[in-house]
Order: C-alpha cells, then sequence, then structure tokens
C-alpha cells in the first residue's frame, strides 16, 4: 500500500524538500514540459479531493502545460471517474497529436 500524507500540514518523516520534489502543486512551477497533455477530472460536489484538483489544475496551467479541467455532477464516485475517463478523450488526442 503506498504512504499516506496527512491533510493536516505535516509531512511524513519530517523531510519537506523530499515532499516538495515530488507533489503535483510543486513540480509544474520548477520548469518547462514539451507538450505535457492532461485533465482534471474533480466532482463538483466532492468538497474533500475537490479543491486540491481545482488547485494542482491551476498550478499545471500555470506552467504552460495543456490541461483541461473537466469538472462532472457528483462527488468522489464511480460514476465521475468513468464520465473522466471518455469525456477527455478528444482533448488529450489533439494534444498529443493523434488528431488534429
Amino acid at each position: 500500500m503506498p504512504p499516506s500524507f496527512p491533510d493536516n500540514g505535516t509531512v511524513p518523516g519530517g523531510d519537506e524538500a523530499a515532499f516538495a520534489a515530488v507533489t503535483p502543486q510543486d513540480v509544474p512551477a520548477r520548469g518547462t514540459f514539451a507538450r505535457p497533455a492532461g485533465v482534471f477530472v474533480v466532482g463538483t460536489g466532492d468538497h474533500t479531493y475537490g479543491p486540491r484538483g481545482r488547485s494542482t489544475y491551476g498550478a499545471a496551467k500555470r506552467a504552460g502545460m495543456g490541461v483541461l479541467p473537466v469538472p462532472l455532477p457528483g462527488g468522489h464516485s464511480r460514476q465521475v471517474r468513468r464520465a473522466g475517463l471518455v469525456t477527455p478523450l478528444p482533448h488529450l488526442a489533439r494534444q498529443t497529436g493523434l488528431i488534429p
């Protein structure tokens, strides 16, 4: 099972630099990326993980990544995940050059 990171402002092991080296919030700000493409699927009713998803989308967008926000009705659920796999496919295909 992967490690769980608490959402209380503490870093496991206390190593802030190691944590910042891999967080989705910090990685985009460190450089430029060649043709990155991504989507951030967030259930509009997901009050637990939704804010973090929107914040990470903003960090990626500011770094110049070709990202798309995909807000979908629902919470942190199977229905949102299912629609989140299908809805952004045209965007990803354009961003990666699969279609014009």
